[in-house]
Formats: structure tokens, sequence, C-alpha cells
């Protein structure tokens, strides 16, 4: 098995919209900006959203930040990805008062055809004031990418995912949530345009407890 280098210089700038529904929260937006650039196996990564949410007004989303290890393999058909991030969510919400704090580590295996996270997550809560505070040391991650095409050969995908983390996005990790992907990516300039659906169930000590919403999202990530 030979390793292949990683690019020496590589940089990715991504802006998200998202429109999505809950019982809970009603109708709302989120835009986000994300930037994310690699030195040969480093890299590191930020984003950062904006809620709007119908007839309450434009909130702070939430804030996220990783760095990373990249690793490809070249397999005996096709190359491999390994992929090593730490990272830290920050999310407040407005109606609790609460501020949320999470620190993830997670390794990521890519195949042609499917990808696979595992990791572990520290999470914690607090009160303005401090006077309510509650902190998770158990939680699991994971997450299952499925792609139809072989994503390093193909301009157009459609992929599945279950999962139960997303970057920026803060969730029970009991709940698992269902992502479908259409994914088209366009060589000059290296750009890649994707539509997806996630539906998001609710669980018990869910903070959001979103009652079984769902969300859509049209993303952009430029190469550069």
């Amino acid at each position: 098995m030979a390793i292949v280098p990683a690019l020496a210089l590589d940089h990715d700038l991504g802006g998200r919209l998202y429109v999505g529904h809950n019982w809970n929260q009603g109708t709302w937006f989120t835009e986000s900006v994300s930037w994310e650039g690699r030195l040969h196996y480093w890299g590191f990564g930020t984003q950062l959203g904006l809620r709007e949410t119908i007839g309450r007004g434009t909130a702070f989303h939430g804030l996220q930040a990783h760095g990373m290890y990249l690793r490809s393999f070249e397999g005996l058909h096709a190359q491999h990805q390994l992929k090593i991030v730490g990272s830290y969510n920050y999310s407040p919400y407005e109606l609790s008062k609460l501020h949320e704090h999470i620190w993830a580590l997670y390794a990521q295996y890519g195949y042609p055809h499917i990808q696979v996270s595992l990791g572990y997550q520290i999470r914690y809560l607090h009160s303005n004031g401090g006077s309510t505070s509650h902190a998770e040391f158990n939680n699991c991650l994971y997450s299952i990418e499925a792609y139809v095409w072989d994503k390093s050969k193909v301009r157009y995908n459609l992929y599945f995912e279950l999962h139960n983390f997303e970057p920026l996005w803060v969730e029970h990790t009991a709940t698992p949530m269902f992502t479908v992907k259409a994914q088209y990516r366009q060589r000059e300039p290296a750009i890649d345009y994707q539509l997806q659906l996630t539906f998001v169930p609710a669980g018990v000590g869910n903070i959001v407890f979103n009652h079984y919403g769902w969300r859509t999202a049209i993303c952009v990530n430029w190469h550069f």
C-alpha cells in the first residue's frame, strides 16, 4: 500500500443556506460561511452561522472550529482517505438562556462508495450567570455515508447519510438523523454545489426538542 502525499496548499471557502421547520421553533432560516485551509497533512477550519426565525428576529446561531490530520492511501483498486478531526462547537439558545460547548474527536475513513466516521464527544451546558449547568462525558459520534457512484470519478452524485452529528449543528447524540444529498462538481473553477434534505427526530433530553423536524440546505464550496 503506497502513501499518496496530500496537497501542499489547499483552501475551501463555503456558504450554506438552510431552511427548516419543527414544532418548537416554527419555520426558520440559517446562513453560514466556512473556511478551511490545509498544508501538507494538516488543516484548520472554521464555520460561522446566523439564524433568522420567522417572528423572532435574527440571532447568532453558532460557531465551529476544527483542526485535522489528513492522509491518502493508494489501495488495490482505489484511493482511500483517513482523516482525524478535533473540533469545538459553541451554540447559544435564546429561549432557554443556555450556552452549549462541545469538544469532539473523531476519525473518518473514506472509500470510493462509502465513508465512515466514529468519535467521542464531551458536552457542557450552562445558563447566564452559571446558576444551571449540565455535563455529558459519554457521547459516541457516528456517521455512515453511502455514495451511488464513485465520488472520485463523477461530477454528479447522490448519497445518503445516517449520522448523529454535523458541523455547526448541535443535536442529541442518542437520536440519529437521516440526510439525502445531491451534488454537482464543477471543474473550472473548482466549485461543488450541493442540495440536501435532513430529517431530525426529537429525543429525550434533546435541548432543541425538535419534534421530528426537517431542514433543507443549498451549499456552495469553492476549492482554490
